[in-house]
């Protein structure tokens, strides 16, 4: 089911139009730049080969002091929120009760229907620590060995003879990444995110690649004639493809739909009452932000390797099925949250006791982290992409971890 595309309240498409190329002519005859201005200048950029940011990069490398003391509550301490461009949901948990969780703006401009904590959000990339515990429950039944190459299950891919289970799911494949690669994109790497949005007829032709269900042929065939980046297992590159790959095999060998599979096996026994690859009423509306506007997005529709959705409790809760090494082993757990000598397991990056994950859709943005020392988990679901999101969720770490 896809949502109609249109640009929020009653900006319309020529609107933007006229807009952008007066904001163009403007920045070419003055250095000055007000504060929209500014926030397109971050965001020019950005090409269409990075619109999902690489969810490999570690939180650490933008955490900035705060400057919190032990006397002010937690409350007092995410006071900036309030005043923040922040559109969504944050929840913190401390030694496994929550004790913050707020909603903030709206989860449909237009409407202005209000962000809730019942509010269901795209999570992105974070699907694939799920798509790697349903992997694992294969595993363990002796359906799949990890270090079978993927031509036992995908054999049509030009190759899987030289790719391994095991490598797919710790980044080491070499496959090429058809999102943050640019291979979805390829007739427009060339252009910025506002070159694109610059312009009338590429804008909807972008949109309408966007609004497309991205299943497994049609990565197959993007990435089918690239060269492996690097000889598997000598290096590490973050790659959507090999989750897409994941979850097909997760199909062929169970003999159910990847969905119906998770659904089943994962996110039932779990009791994740709204995790699913499908939108409901609680969706909120993703948006785009630019040029100090926000574009109503399509929703995302891929599989393990970014396609679930659920509520911020949801994914709290996974992180206890996590945390209290539930539904799997100790063995397989040990294997997912094995980072390895790059810090990744199979979907979660690894910082040693800590872990967490970003996530990026078409129009939503997703973080998940969890600390040892502290015991603390962090989640924020927002659904709005491009508003520095990575930024305010550095600095709700950072004041809640003091």
């Amino acid at each position: 089911m896809h949502k109609q595309k249109r640009i929020t309240g009653i900006i319309t498409l020529s609107i933007l139009l006229a807009i952008s190329l007066t904001m163009s002519a403007g920045c070419s005859a003055s250095n000055k730049k007000t504060s929209a201005q500014t926030s397109e200048a971050n965001e020019s950029g950005t090409t269409t080969a990075t619109i999902l940011e690489t969810e490999g990069t570690t939180t650490a490398a933008i955490l900035e002091t705060e400057g919190t003391t032990p006397e002010k509550t937690l409350d007092e301490n995410l006071a900036f929120l309030d005043d923040s461009n922040f559109q969504g949901t944050v929840l913190i948990a401390k030694d496994g009760e929550i004790v913050f969780e707020k909603s903030y703006k709206y989860s449909n401009v237009e409407s202005q229907a209000l962000n809730s904590n019942d509010t269901i959000y795209e999570i992105g990339s974070i699907t694939k620590q799920f798509t790697a515990v349903g992997l694992m429950m294969l595993v363990e039944d002796g359906k799949i060995n990890l270090n079978d190459t993927l031509d036992k299950y995908i054999p049509e891919y030009s190759h899987a003879g030289e790719v391994t289970i095991r490598q797919l799911l710790n980044m080491t494949s070499g496959i090429v990444d058809y999102l943050n690669d640019g291979i979805l994109m390829k007739d427009y790497n060339d252009f910025s995110i506002p070159q694109i949005f610059a312009d009338k007829e590429r804008t909807e032709s972008v949109l309408k690649l966007w609004d497309q269900k991205i299943d497994f042929a049609t990565v197959l065939s993007l990435v089918d004639t690239y060269d492996l980046e690097f000889e598997p297992g000598s290096d590490w590159d973050y790659s959507n493809t090999g989750y897409c790959f994941i979850s097909e095999v997760i199909a062929r060998v169970s003999g159910m739909s990847f969905e119906d599979y998770m659904m089943k096996n994962v996110f039932t026994p779990a009791g994740l009452e709204t995790a699913s690859f499908e939108p409901d009423q609680n969706t909120s509306t993703g948006y785009l932000a630019i040029f100090g506007l926000l574009i109503e997005m399509p929703d995302m529709e891929v599989a393990g390797e970014g396609g679930l959705r659920m509520t911020a409790d949801d994914l709290y809760a996974w992180t206890q099925v996590i945390v209290n090494q539930e539904l799997l082993s100790e063995e397989s757990w040990n294997e997912i949250l094995n980072g390895g000598k790059y810090g990744y397991g199979f979907g979660i990056q690894i910082d040693k006791a800590n872990w967490e994950h970003k996530g990026s859709t078409w129009g939503f943005s997703s973080f998940e982290h969890v600390y040892a020392q502290p015991n603390v988990v962090i989640i924020a679901l927002s659904n709005i992409k491009g508003l520095d999101s990575g930024e305010t969720v550095a600095r709700i770490i950072n004041n809640a971890t003091k």
